[in-house]
């Protein structure tokens, strides 16, 4: 008889014994690959899991893409934009009633005490640039 046949007729016979087979080994695999990002200090010797979404940083450092880019957002001053939308579906005005805009004021006002001292630049601030901030309470005419 067949080593092949022989191993096929005994998995048909003991579907259970298989399929708890298959579920221990993906166990272990799914524990060997959680461990690192788990305790790293411990499992050092495996790869910790890191999701890195960046586009900069799936290009090399010395790609020359990625330094004419580094070099044009310094030189046009672009920095890093972040955007919050506020919903309000309680509220048959929508954002647009006193209590809703007076919550996104405070969230403006707090967002622009947002700075600290870059400690890439010794006389220079990173965090929130007041002068490129867009709300309701900064802006002369909201269409």
């Amino acid at each position: 008889m067949k080593i092949g046949g022989t191993m096929t007729g005994w998995a048909v016979k003991r579907p259970r014994a298989i399929t708890g087979v298959m579920i221990t080994i993906t166990l272990i695999l799914a524990l060997v690959a959680g461990l690192p990002s788990l305790w790293p200090e411990t499992f050092s010797f495996l790869s910790p899991l890191r999701v890195d979404t960046d586009p900069e940083n799936m290009l090399p450092e010395d790609e020359p893409v990625r330094l004419f880019h580094n070099r044009m957002k310094e030189e046009m001053a672009l920095h890093d934009m972040v955007v919050v939308g506020i919903v309000n579906k309680s509220h048959p005005d929508g954002v647009f009633n006193p209590e809703t805009l007076g919550r996104i004021y405070k969230l403006t006002e707090h967002a622009r005490t947002l700075q600290w001292e870059d400690p890439d630049s010794p006389r220079g601030f990173s965090g929130v640039i007041e002068v490129d901030m867009i709300a309701p309470s900064m802006v002369e005419n909201i269409e």
